[in-house]
Formats: C-alpha cells, structure tokens, sequence
C-alpha cells in the first residue's frame, strides 16, 4: 500500500508538470450497454475506439465552436467498470479549456462554463462513434453474432451520454482528481470481504444511481458466490499491453505546438519528493532491515508453488472447482 501510494504520489507530479495554467474540464464519455457483448468480444479493438473517438469528437467540437483553429490538450483515461463492478465502459479525461492557435495565443471557448450545448456534444460523439464502429466491422471483421446493420438498429437510439463539468482553474483538484481514476482498479481490499462460514463474498460499493445532489453517494452492499465474485474482477483486466492512459494535443509529447506555448500558460513545479528521488538514486538507497531484530542480513530461499495452496481459503465447490 505504501509503494501505491508513493507511486501514485510520482504520478500526480508529473501530471501537474505536464498541465498548463488554464482551466480545465472533466469530461466523461460512455458507451450503450448494448455495446457490452461486442466489446467483451473485441475488447482491444472496442477499447481503443472509445478513447480515438472521444479526442476526435473533441477536436471536431473545437473546430465547430471556437472563433479560429486551435489545438487543445487532453488527458484521458479507459475504465472498464462502476463502483458495483458491473462492466460499465468509459473514458475520464481532463480537457483544457480552450487551445492554442498557431501563433502561440490562448483562445477560450465562446461561453465561459461549457464549451458547447449538451446536445450538440452527445450528437457529434455519437456520429463519429458508429462512424468508427462501421469501419471496424468492414475493415477489422469484428466478431459478433450479427452484421453492423443489425447493430445499428439496435444502437442508433441508444442514449450516448457525455457528461461536460464546469472549468476550474484549481491544478491541485484536477490533477489529485484524474490521479484517483488514473490508479484505480477494479476494488481494492477494503471495499472486498469474504464471509468463510456463508462462503460468500461481500463488496460495498457507492449506489450513484440515488445519491443527492452535493452528498455522498449512500453506500450500499452487494453478495456473491466466490467463483462469481473472481469473474466479476477477471472481466475488468485489460488486454495485454493496452495503455489505458493516454495524452492528446497539446499534451502529447510529439506536438510541435509545445515550442511556442507561452511560459505565462506553463507549470513549472518542483517538488521535495523530486528531491528526495535524487538523493536517494546517488546514494544507492537504503539498506533493508528486519522490523524485529534490525539486522540488514538476509537470507534467500526458494519457495516452490503450491497446487493446492487455493483450497485453505476457498473451499471445494463440486459445480466450479476440479478437485485437486
């Protein structure tokens, strides 16, 4: 826990170096749960669509909606699943409010808290999405049990939501806020209990669906069977080597807009914990001790695996494990 958090720590210095000194949005992009089985199919070709789709759709918004070209900046992020782990796609990102136009000033938006009408963002989205989702069922040969046309019966009045917040000016809050999303996984261990005399697996979780406006979500439980509960958490693992986190625009490292942003607009935040990293790499860290004795002298041994190593914590069910 302590080297998550320390991990995550690094992480939420590098992203503040990385954002600029203007405001920014939090933006969240969904997909149709009837989307659900096409994507558990193709999750690597799916995945990727969201996130393509989502700066694409940002861009022709941009286009539609400022006074002049610009190039905005955006950093996203790819989940797989909702505080109750139900398979629930869909992409966080930070977006600046407004972009740089080519010659190096910062044009905003033409109202000041949203960059265009909830309906117009919804409908642009939407439209490049099956756009997208129409060449990869030619091009990529999606599986799936019926053709595109099918499923476009079935998602054209689907509901795409896309929810736009406010812009803030607070670095702190944004980047803290996209740090939690950025190093989430599915559950973590507080929120996870299993019952061995129920032989039952309890997971809290926040129920959105009825909190108040300016409250806590009201915290809610759900039950399941073991095997049930390890499928719930399998389904959320990402394709190997897929890169959940991704960087748009101004916050790419290979936009040739980066040599004339303004130093007015650039964040330029040094940090003890950088310190600190530096001072420890040059003196080749710290010397391991034992929490009893205090000695720096260990011992290695090799531990085989055990097959049967599962059994002392989940019992044999004859319907979903083979017996060892």
């Amino acid at each position: 826990m302590i080297c998550q958090s320390i991990k995550r720590e690094q992480w939420v210095d590098r992203l503040k170096n990385k954002l600029l000194a203007v405001p920014y949005t939090h933006i969240v992009f969904t997909m149709p749960h009837s989307l659900n089985g096409l994507a558990r199919r193709n999750p690597e070709v799916m995945y990727g669509m969201i996130q393509k789709v989502s700066w694409l759709m940002i861009k022709k918004l941009f286009s539609q909606e400022l006074s002049e070209p610009v190039t905005p900046g955006m950093i996203s992020v790819l989940h797989t699943f909702g505080s109750d782990m139900k398979y629930h796609i869909h992409v966080h990102a930070l977006l600046t409010f407004g972009g740089l136009n080519k010659n190096g000033d910062w044009i905003y938006p033409k109202h000041k808290k949203r960059i265009a009408r909830y309906r117009t963002i919804n409908k642009i989205y939407k439209s490049i999405f099956i756009d997208h989702l129409r060449i990869a069922y030619e091009e990529l040969k999606l599986k799936d049990h019926i053709g595109f046309n099918e499923r476009y019966k079935e998602i054209e009045k689907s509901n795409w939501v896309v929810h736009h917040t406010h812009p803030t000016m607070d670095i702190d809050v944004i980047s803290n806020y996209l740090a939690r999303y950025i190093n989430r996984i599915a559950i973590t261990k507080n929120r996870l209990q299993y019952l061995d005399d129920k032989q039952e697996v309890v997971i809290r979780y926040n129920d959105y669906n009825n909190q108040i406006d300016a409250q806590a979500a009201p915290k809610e439980i759900k039950i399941l069977h073991p095997m049930d509960a390890i499928a719930q958490i399998l389904q959320h693992v990402l394709p190997q080597y897929f890169q959940k986190s991704r960087s748009y625009g101004l916050h790419h490292s290979s936009n040739k807009l980066l040599e004339i942003i303004p130093e007015s607009i650039k964040n330029n935040i040094q940090t003890i914990r950088k310190i600190h990293e530096i001072i420890t790499s040059l003196t080749k860290g710290f010397s391991l001790k034992c929490k009893v004795c205090d000695s720096d002298t260990f011992e290695i041994i090799l531990v085989k695996a055990d097959p049967n190593y599962i059994y002392t914590f989940l019992p044999y069910q004859k319907s979903y494990i083979t017996p060892p």
